[in-house]
């Protein structure tokens, strides 16, 4: 594998999954035991982020909404049925009091908004459907002498109801403080984390406790431990993915462990991944993990499809479909590279809201502020 940035210019370099895996101590290597010739044939390549090509209307993505800037970014996430849920944050009373996060969602074809019940006092971390029906909200609870508390919400679109989720503390843990935000995963369990911070660059004494618990939020009491020794998680519909804490991860190898559904779970090495305190270090759609800090992309099986490296954004977002890295977009099954803005676009580095093939972009030919610009609501061609 070869990555190379030269100014603003960078290389993406694909490997091929399916290969006897590349030099000694490559995270690519693998048996080949699973190999498809097709899929392989269309992933291999080297792309420049010159190379990518811009998104042409029409042959790349079908306008569904032009929207105002200011809502798009709002925009959270988008549901399956298209419908964008949006996030008002920083509100104020009239006497200078925070006020909780407010979210909507909003059809942009009708222009219909329907306010979800709140049952938060802070801010909303992040907002994901797992249906068009069913949408989980997560945010910080107040502290206590336990730490920094998550909080879980669910929101049935079918009767208006929004449920506070309790995340339980299993009597057999190592700790009583919960870290990370919970998650839910494809079989309806809430997936969350317990133990105690670790340190980055400096080495600490922080017990290793740290372990990844699931639940039913039916049978809250029902509670399973699925892995010990977690530093960061990623759930989906059809896998679990989780990495190793580490006290310096630019010097130390970690494990990046990989389980589907019904199987066991496959560990691959990790080196030279940093800047695991991102947003979301780990990121899980059907059949993928990405690894934020350092843009490789894994398949079920655990072997590593690609490496996306762009200097100095961090813009990420994914679907089973396109991969959403800075100012491109990527089809991990055709290969295509296709880039999504250009130089006159201000990201505010946030995530970018998509589901399936539906994405929100900023127009390309609006104005460098995009607060203020036209945003586009887009269904990608494959």
């Amino acid at each position: 594998m070869l990555v190379v940035v030269t100014g603003l210019a960078v290389v993406l370099v694909v490997l091929d999954p399916w290969s006897d895996g590349g030099r000694k101590g490559d995270p690519a290597g693998g048996s080949g035991k699973d190999q498809n010739p097709a899929q392989a044939e269309r992933r291999q390549g080297v792309y420049r982020i010159r190379d990518a090509r811009p998104m042409v209307e029409g042959e790349d993505f079908r306008v569904l909404h032009e929207i105002p800037g200011p809502i798009g970014h709002k925009t959270e996430t988008v549901l399956p049925d298209g419908d964008l849920v949006l996030v008002h944050r920083y509100r104020y009373s009239k006497y200078g009091d925070r006020l909780p996060d407010l979210v909507q969602v909003w059809d942009p074809a009708t222009d219909e908004r329907t306010t979800v019940p709140t049952v938060w006092r802070g801010g909303i971390r992040d907002a994901t459907a797992t249906s068009a029906s069913d949408l989980w909200l997560t945010f910080g609870l107040p502290r206590t002498g336990q730490g920094s508390k998550r909080g879980l919400a669910h929101y049935d679109r079918d009767t208006g109801e929004t449920r506070l989720i309790t995340i339980p503390h299993p009597a057999a843990a190592k700790s009583r403080r919960h870290l990370e935000f919970p998650q839910v995963g494809g079989d309806g369990r809430i997936y969350f984390i317990i133990g105690s911070s670790f340190c980055f660059r400096t080495r600490c004494s922080t017990p290793d406790d740290r372990e990844l618990w699931s639940f039913d939020p039916d049978r809250p009491d029902e509670v399973r431990r699925e892995a010990g020794n977690v530093g960061y998680f990623a759930a989906s519909k059809r896998l679990l993915a989780w990495v190793e804490p580490t006290e310096n991860i630019e010097d130390d190898a970690v494990d990046l462990h990989i389980r589907p559904a019904g199987r066991a779970a496959r560990t691959v090495e990790l080196r030279d991944c940093s800047d695991w305190y991102a947003g979301h270090p780990v990121q899980a759609t059907d059949d993928l993990v990405l690894l934020s800090g350092c843009g490789r992309v894994y398949d079920a099986r655990s072997r590593l499809l690609t490496e996306l490296s762009i200097y100095g954004h961090d813009l990420t977002g994914m679907t089973d479909r396109w991969i959403a890295w800075g100012w491109t977009i990527w089809n991990p099954r055709t290969g295509r590279l296709l880039r999504t803005a250009d130089d006159r676009i201000v990201w505010h580095q946030r995530p970018v809201a998509m589901s399936a093939d539906i994405v929100v972009l900023p127009s390309l030919d609006g104005p460098r502020n995009t607060r203020s610009g036209t945003w586009r609501v887009v269904r990608l061609q494959q």
